[in-house]
């Protein structure tokens, strides 16, 4: 794999200026931790438009509702009213699950993403801080190698400047120092950043499927919500349409309708009114006939009881004149 020349360089790091990796490892991580920024601040960019439509959407629902409020609470007749009014009141609900649901996106998904930036920075800058680790070595180096030019010039000059030599001896020595501290200094922030960059990706990346999972059932839960409210409210307005079932007036003692019988759709108690009408009419059709039958009996009666009292007055009527003939002899002799 070709070397990647990452910027920043320093003094004696090369005649290019510029830092050169050949840790393929490195080279390979930086390469994805950049495509990984690109892509989470193009994500970063969509959450804050989807938060700040929701917001919006939000805002206008309350807006619809209180027009729909308004327009209720206008002499209409009822039955336009109570839909009105009752979508207002959804409007209203649906203001709140709104503004809800966008807050939850910021908290669930939108400042994890943040972290994950934030992170990716972090790390970033852990990268120049090796770069600079590098830097100060190889400088540290070519330091080193002036020091031994300018001594090995004194050795073969022949000079017997004891103290020179001396001094030039302690800054090789110190330079050394210094090249050995740098090289321990860079490899020791390689070998750290490469565990905490394997640590970085296996727990960040669990964060980061949390709070995806979290914000997608945030927005089912919240779908759910909204879908319930709209079919209560279909319902509702089905209900209204169809109109309250009908429910017999209660008498004094609060007894409710008879049951409908299911085959001839009348109740109880018509089929019993029907029953003693039938039988009244078959009463009355019997009694015009006994009527005769004891009027004729009363006539025989009444006809046997005329002709004795005939019969008697006649009787009378004879035995009368005889009496006055009787009457008149009795006065004549006398």
């Amino acid at each position: 794999m070709s070397s990647l020349g990452l910027g920043g360089g320093g003094s004696g790091a090369g005649s290019s200026g510029k830092f050169i990796e050949h840790d393929d490892w490195f080279h390979d991580r930086r390469i994805y931790l950049d495509a990984l920024e690109n892509q989470l601040k193009a994500l970063q960019k969509s959450t804050d438009t989807v938060v700040a439509q929701r917001k919006s959407l939000a805002e206008t629902c309350g807006d619809f509702s209180t027009s729909l409020h308004n327009l209720a609470s206008a002499e209409l007749s009822p039955s336009l009213s109570g839909p009105l009014d009752s979508l207002g009141d959804i409007q209203l609900r649906i203001n709140e699950l709104y503004s809800r649901q966008a807050m939850q996106d910021i908290l669930t998904l939108g400042i994890v993403i943040d972290e994950y930036i934030r992170l990716i920075g972090s790390v970033k800058k852990a990268f120049e801080q090796r770069q600079k680790a590098y830097h100060s070595w190889h400088s540290a180096e070519a330091k080193l190698q002036e020091i031994k030019k300018q001594q090995e010039k004194l050795l073969r000059a022949g000079r017997t400047q004891q103290d020179r030599l001396q001094q030039m001896q302690a800054e090789v020595g110190e330079g050394e120092r210094r090249v050995n501290a740098a090289r321990v200094l860079f490899e020791d922030l390689g070998r750290l950043m490469r565990g905490e960059l394997e640590r970085f990706e296996r727990e960040k990346v669990e964060d980061f499927k949390s709070g995806v999972e979290t914000f997608l059932e945030s927005a089912v839960e919240a779908q759910k919500e909204l879908i319930e409210l709209w079919e209560t409210y279909l319902y509702q307005l089905d209900t209204d349409e169809d109109g309250p079932p009908p429910v017999a007036v209660a008498g004094a003692g609060g007894v409710q309708a008879p049951h409908q019988n299911e085959e001839g759709g009348k109740s109880d108690a018509q089929l019993r009114q029907e029953a003693l009408e039938s039988e009244g009419a078959l009463e009355g059709a019997d009694a015009p006939q006994a009527a005769p039958r004891l009027s004729g009996t009363t006539t025989a009666r009444e006809s046997e009881e005329g002709v004795g009292s005939r019969s008697n007055a006649e009787e009378e009527g004879e035995d009368s004149p005889r009496d006055e003939a009787d009457e008149r002899q009795h006065t004549v002799e006398a």
